[in-house]
């Protein structure tokens, strides 16, 4: 393997202790907090799916977003990054996403789809808010079923605190959503990358308000140059998931710096 300078990405978190039994009470509680959260998420994704479909006769007007979201900075290594920008690619992990203008219409996929991106198509479609969702909710139900707190929360009182924030209005808030009307994916070999590019519309989707709050055109290509690991002996032009990240993440400059109030 080799460095070639053609960004990163990367999370972690702490580790506090737990353990300590549910009682009936506690693991009932978790389970009618989740399950009433999921009544929510269903009603969400389903006003979410409407109000995407009319992306293309949607136009920002003037005034400015009234939505505050992170500044966020060029995308590097995981060993390049400060804190304050581990923190703002976070937030746009879990509350950002580009998906394809025809899927979102309801299109077929592509006949050539791989499986990947079968994943990705899909969990684009879906959108970081109810992919967080799930995978928390999924937790917190084997976490009654176990019966006790695992190690990665202090006390029952942590758990129950997470069972009540996913259904929460803050818990969702916003989705900024890049739709697609032409994406062009960066490619690479050892000699060099070509960079990608996105045409589209961003759409500042409010969960509580069950529309779309703001809005603005995009268009956004790849740095310059990026830092990826690659095996030089293969000399394929080919797809890499860090130059997909970093052209996601351009998107997402454009559309914070663009973002105007809805009509």
């Amino acid at each position: 393997m080799k460095w070639l300078l053609l960004t990163l990405l990367a999370a972690c978190g702490a580790k506090p202790s737990g353990g300590a039994p549910l009682d009936a009470a506690e693991t009932k509680q978790i389970r009618d907090l989740v399950h009433t959260a999921q009544t929510t998420a269903d009603a969400y994704a389903k006003a979410r799916e409407n109000g995407l479909r009319t992306w293309r006769g949607i136009d920002a007007g003037t005034a400015p977003c009234p939505a505050s979201l992170p500044k966020l900075p060029l995308y590097r290594g995981w060993e390049d990054r400060s804190e304050a920008d581990r923190t703002a690619l976070d937030i746009a992990h879990w509350r950002m996403t580009v998906v394809d203008g025809a899927a979102v219409m309801g299109g077929p996929p592509p006949p050539d789809e791989k499986m990947m991106q079968k994943i990705e198509r899909e969990a684009a479609m879906k959108g970081p808010r109810r992919d967080q969702f799930e995978r928390q909710s999924a937790m917190l139900l084997r976490i009654a079923d176990d019966g006790k707190v695992p190690e990665t929360f202090k006390d029952a009182a942590a758990v129950l605190a997470l069972a009540a924030e996913v259904g929460s209005d803050a818990y969702w808030g916003w989705e900024l959503v890049v739709v697609t009307s032409q994406h062009r994916h960066p490619l690479f070999n050892p000699t060099g990358f070509e960079p990608g590019a996105i045409e589209g519309k961003a759409l500042l989707w409010s969960f509580k308000e069950g529309r779309v709050v703001c809005a603005a055109n995009v268009t956004a290509t790849n740095q310059k140059e990026m830092k990826l690991e690659i095996d030089p002996k293969d000399e394929r032009m080919q797809r890499h998931q860090m130059l997909d990240d970093d052209l996601n993440n351009q998107a997402y400059r454009a559309a914070i710096d663009g973002l105007r109030a809805t009509p």
